[in-house]
């Protein structure tokens, strides 16, 4: 078979190695079903033919992210709410699983200083900190994080 040659002004680039984009891939873990739209219009906005999962539970999001880690690509931004459905809750998941996402965005209603306390009165394994978002949103403020971010 032979390979067919595009021509650019100066650089010839064989179709053979030309490959659609990775789409990248979005967890949204949110117990207000009524905020998905939001996250849906602004990811799609920026990244129209992006994988997005939902969940509404911490224990749902955290079988999603093993299962993504053990038999696919990695989530590239996991956006979760601090306060979820069930006994754990956000924070909980990035704890745990934050390694396995290259980014967290959390939201929530509460004060930036208090979320602030609330990630420092965990065991947090991670490194970095994560983004917060304080409700109600912003659909331009979440763009901006999510450029930011990737």
């Amino acid at each position: 078979m032979e390979t067919q040659l595009i021509a650019g002004e100066q650089n010839y680039c064989p179709l053979s190695l030309m490959q659609e984009p990775i789409a990248l891939r979005f967890l949204v873990v949110e117990d207000d079903q009524s905020q998905w739209p939001l996250w849906e219009s602004i990811i799609r906005a920026n990244y129209p033919n992006a994988e997005i999962d939902w969940e509404t539970t911490e224990s749902g999001a955290e079988a999603l992210l093993r299962h993504s880690f053990h038999t696919e690509k990695p989530y590239d931004l996991v956006i979760s709410d601090v306060f979820l459905e069930g006994e754990d809750t956000g924070i909980d998941l990035w704890t745990r699983y934050g390694e396995v996402s290259d980014h967290f965005v959390f939201v929530s209603s509460m004060s930036l200083r208090n979320f602030d306390s609330l990630i420092h009165s965990t065991n947090a394994p991670n490194p970095g900190l994560p983004f917060y978002l304080q409700k109600p949103l912003s659909s331009e403020m979440c763009r901006e994080v999510l450029k930011a971010l990737l």
